[in-house]
């Protein structure tokens, strides 16, 4: 199986997958941090400034941006200009260090 970026699942990856249920692996090895009034302003303010510059930023990008920031995260994704700009500290895990 090859991924979106062209990259080689490894069989024994692919067969450890299919035996956990995926809710037990995002509970296991993921916090799921809720929207908090705090972070629904900060998201607000964020799209706000990105609109008086004429740049479009999503409201769901700018909820994870708010949330890395408010909770001092360093956000990983390969979306890294959706987050530029932002404040938050962003690596991207798809590429060389």
């Amino acid at each position: 199986m090859s991924t979106s970026i062209g990259k080689r699942i490894p069989t024994h990856t692919l067969q450890w997958l299919q035996t956990v249920p995926l809710i037990a692996l995002v509970e296991r090895f993921h916090a799921v941090c809720p929207v908090t009034p705090v972070i629904a302003q900060r998201g607000g303010v964020l799209r706000g400034q990105f609109q008086a510059q004429g740049i479009t930023r999503s409201a769901p990008a700018m909820l994870i941006a708010a949330t890395a920031i408010e909770h001092q995260f360093v956000l990983s994704t390969c979306n890294v200009h959706d987050f530029t700009g932002c404040g938050v500290q962003v690596v991207n895990p798809f590429e060389a260090c």
